[in-house]
């Protein structure tokens, strides 16, 4: 498996996992189901970079578990940082959105700043 710069594509990245589409398309659903919990459950953690290296290689181990299990090749670090560093962002544009019930420092600022348009 080739290294995956964090700025390449989508496109990129999936050529140099060598996974088909449907390979493709289960990796994408489980790393962003990692990256949904992660954001949900440890608000303090949201981004990938915030995640301590020991959070950050269970997590590795844990993807690799879940694709082992579907027949799935395992990916290497760059491809993991590539995948995380965009589904933890997205993951916190989804369930952040400045909502009162959200815990993060980031949706708290915002709360409190008045920036949210909510009362």
């Amino acid at each position: 498996m080739q290294d995956v710069k964090v700025s390449a594509k989508a496109g990129e990245a999936r050529e140099a996992t060598g996974f088909d589409l449907i390979q493709w398309r289960r990796f994408l659903l489980i790393s962003r189901l990692e990256a949904d919990r992660y954001v949900q459950h440890r608000p303090q953690y949201q981004s990938w970079i915030s995640l301590p290296a020991s959070e950050q290689n269970a997590l590795w181990t844990a993807i690799n578990l879940r694709l082992d299990a579907e027949n799935i090749p395992r990916i290497n670090q760059s491809v993991l940082i590539w995948r995380m560093s965009q589904a933890m962002r997205e993951a916190r544009r989804l369930f952040c959105r400045f909502s009162l019930r959200c815990s993060c420092v980031w949706c708290g600022l915002m709360w409190w700043t008045g920036l949210t348009g909510v009362s």
